[in-house]
């Protein structure tokens, strides 16, 4: 999948369950729940011990589903992301030589920004698009004013973000929205039905929305 079709996959679908997790059956436990529930974009973290394993399993088992890696900090783990499957990088922070080897790849990278400044770097280096975190610590009025000086730029916000308020952002000019939260709870053992109707109310609010 080039870069250019995961972003347009992402504008589709409007939300990206963001997984984090204590090891790899919780977090795989919370993915399939949250997909049984519609979600199709997933972004599995670094911070989940045997993440790489896991962007593997769960391409195998959800193929109609976009997987992604996150908190991807430097090339050597955005190489092994890609080598595993991941479609999309995403990454707390901006980091030029990440987004230069995603270009190489053909591959969607979504560089964290926060301040204008790193919007226009994250640009010049090549970003189709650009993670704005922490979102919950600006909310959805910072990314209309953002807008003013970069109109076409695609975004996505990210941290803190919950059903009560995914729909504003979207309603705000987000591409799509990163949820963790209520959709990658902590737990060794998480409750897969709260999961999986986590996944429906934020689906219905981005897409009403």
């Amino acid at each position: 999948m080039t870069a250019s079709a995961a972003l347009s996959r992402l504008g589709t679908e409007r939300l990206i369950m963001v997984v984090r997790g204590a090891h790899v059956a919780a977090a795989r436990a919370a993915i399939d729940a949250a997909v049984a529930g519609g979600l199709r974009a997933v972004e599995v973290t670094f911070t989940v011990p045997g993440a790489l394993e896991l962007i593997r399993k769960v391409r195998d088992a959800h193929p109609d589903v976009l997987v992604g890696a996150g908190t991807v900090v430097d090339p050597m783990m955005a190489r092994d992301a890609v080598d595993a499957g991941a479609r999309f990088l995403v990454s707390p922070g901006l980091d030029e030589r990440v987004v230069a080897l995603a270009r190489e790849r053909d591959i969607l990278m979504l560089p964290g920004v926060l301040t204008p400044t790193e919007v226009q770097r994250a640009l010049a280096a090549g970003a189709l698009a650009v993670k704005l975190f922490p979102a919950d610590a600006l909310g959805p009025r910072y990314l209309r004013a953002l807008a003013g000086p970069f109109p076409q730029l695609a975004v996505v916000p990210s941290g803190g973000i919950s059903a009560a308020d995914a729909g504003e952002w979207i309603a705000a000019g987000a591409l799509a929205v990163g949820v963790g939260g209520g959709l990658s709870p902590a737990a060794a053992e998480p409750d897969t039905a709260a999961v999986r109707q986590e996944a429906e109310r934020l689906l219905a609010a981005v897409h009403v929305a």
